[in-house]
């Protein structure tokens, strides 16, 4: 066992420092009333394992706690109360870093089910990943009022403490543990060795029911009652204790049985075992001999079909369709997509309907994801990957085209702080085949027509047309009302009815004409106040 000479007042400065991260406990522990010492025993064991260090405490224990100390006095990692008989470090520091080679103190908390506080503390070397305890000077007791705690942990060297039966709990799951050979289940009178075997478990993990030496994953000395049958590898499920031996089937004829055979007709043809065929058959099952059937199953299907139960006991084909690549049709018998629907429906609702029923505000989601990389390691998407795709084909006499596309899209490198995408629409103008991008909204909310690259939250590649005029904030600015009318400027002309053949340029220039025609007023103001005329 590798062991280092340690100057004294090293470990009065580990013993000094882990001491009095217990003061607080210590003083929760005077207000406990204090047990007998057969009962409260509060022992810690420690084992080094492979990089791991078992701390244990077996009896009543409902809790424990772990703190290590580094040299200089520092505690580099605290467990906090956790529930169980046991902790397993890894020899981390409180950020799951590996602690690095050197001398440390550990300081051990068990609270009992009473709510009793016993703590332990130990000293050890880490070397190349691996634990290495030593025992401190003198190994001292503390006398406590009714209880004689020992202040070290029992450090258990290689193969000490095998030969143990316990209980144990790592705070999820209770766990029954034999430290050497398998698990023996006994009843009678143990002390005075009249106790029988009644259940064994086997280092290998074969359980022996009546059996001394099992030799499978089960092995039972006599009878095995069952509610619900017993399933075979091969799924067949024998529900019947009536007769002897296992009974399976083939389609193209007959397997014997220890009582029996069963039989397999076909009415499609016979098919050798394992021929998936593509006609249609029904296929009995059932004993030639013996008190009664262990399977009745009747029914025809097709190659590829998915099976319904078309009654009770007959089966038969369902709408959908699996292919050999693993896509499945719905209406269709060749899927050409992971989940393809054909039909010829014209009524309404059709295709896919997807409902929710509850009493908030959440709807139903259409959810499509993108990432690089694999299922088991995605990796983030990068400018220009297309989230989805939303895909309207048609039939051009030949062949399907696509006609119209709504494709977000990736903006930028996505990190956990950035995730920039645009939506674009793309659409084929009359008398061509190009499908192209005609409208773009940004992740800032730009909207880009004609031009993929918008500066403001409307830019145009092209002209505008309006059948009336343009309204900034609510004022008109630029307009053409009645007949051969033009009006420039908030509030200009706003009030003209039958007036025509005007031109007012300016903030309310011949905002009062109504009925005036021919007349041109520019600047602010003016003509505000004519209502008639001609040619002013």
């Amino acid at each position: 066992m590798f062991r280092r000479r340690i100057p004294l007042f090293v470990y009065c400065l580990l013993f000094l420092t882990v001491g009095m991260t217990t003061v607080r406990a210590q003083n929760q522990e005077q207000a406990v009333a204090q047990l007998p010492v057969n009962i409260s025993s509060g022992q810690v064991t420690a084992a080094a394992g492979n990089e791991t260090v078992r701390f244990s405490s077996l009896g009543l224990v409902r809790r424990m706690r772990l703190e290590v100390v580094n040299q200089v006095g520092a505690r580099v990692f605290d467990s906090d109360f956790r529930e169980g008989t046991f902790i397993d470090w890894k020899m981390e520091d409180s950020s799951r870093n590996r602690l690095a080679d050197g001398l440390y103190g550990c300081h051990v908390t068990v609270e009992e089910l009473s709510g009793h506080l016993s703590h332990r503390r130990g000293i050890f070397w880490l070397t190349a990943g691996n634990a290495y305890f030593t025992d401190p000077p003198g190994n001292r007791k503390s006398t406590q009022a009714a209880d004689e705690v020992q202040e070290s942990v029992t450090v258990l060297r290689a193969d000490e403490g095998r030969a143990i039966a316990l209980l144990a709990h790592d705070g999820n799951r209770g766990q029954v543990v034999s430290g050497k050979g398998g698990l023996s289940f006994r009843v009678g009178d143990f002390f005075s060795g009249k106790d029988i075997e009644r259940m064994r478990l086997t280092e290998d993990g074969e359980l022996g029911i009546g059996v001394e030496e099992p030799g499978a994953r089960l092995d039972v000395a006599g009878l095995i009652r069952t509610s619900e049958g017993i399933v075979f590898p091969d799924g067949t499920i024998q529900k019947s204790a009536a007769g002897a031996g296992v009974v399976s089937a083939s389609r193209d004829g007959s397997r014997a049985g220890a009582e029996g055979t069963v039989r397999g007709a076909a009415t499609g043809g016979a098919r050798s075992p394992g021929n998936a065929g593509s006609g249609k058959g029904n296929v009995i099952l059932a004993r030639d001999s013996g008190p009664g059937p262990v399977f009745a199953i009747d029914g025809s299907g097709t190659a590829g079909k998915i099976a319904k139960w078309t009654s009770s006991t007959l089966l038969g084909d369902s709408v959908l369709t699996e292919s050999a690549d693993g896509k499945i049709g719905i209406g269709t018998t060749t899927p050409i997509s992971h989940f393809n629907v054909v039909s010829t429906s014209t009524s309404s609702p059709r295709g896919v309907t997807n409902e929710q029923y509850n009493n908030g505000m959440d709807a139903v989601q259409f959810r499509g994801r993108k990432a690089r990389g694999a299922p088991a390691s995605p990796a983030a998407v990068q400018a220009g990957d297309v989230l989805g795709n939303y895909v309207f084909d048609a039939h051009d006499g030949v062949a399907f085209y696509t006609g119209v596309q709504i494709r977000p899209v990736v903006e930028e490198a996505w990190t956990p702080t950035a995730h920039g995408a645009y939506l674009a629409l793309w659409t084929t103008p009359p008398g061509t085949t190009t499908n192209t991008e005609k409208l773009r909204i940004t992740g800032v909310g730009n909207v880009g027509i004609g031009t993929t690259t918008p500066t403001s939250k409307l830019t145009v590649a092209g002209d505008i047309e309006s059948t009336t005029g343009f309204k900034i904030a609510g004022a008109s600015v630029l307009g053409i009302p009645g007949t051969n009318n033009t009006f420039a400027g908030s509030g200009a002309g706003q009030n003209n009815t039958t007036g025509s053949e005007n031109s007012f340029f300016g903030q309310g220039a011949g905002m009062s004409n109504t009925t005036g025609i021919k007349h041109s007023f520019f600047g602010r103001l003016a003509g505000m106040n004519n209502t008639g005329g001609i040619g002013n």
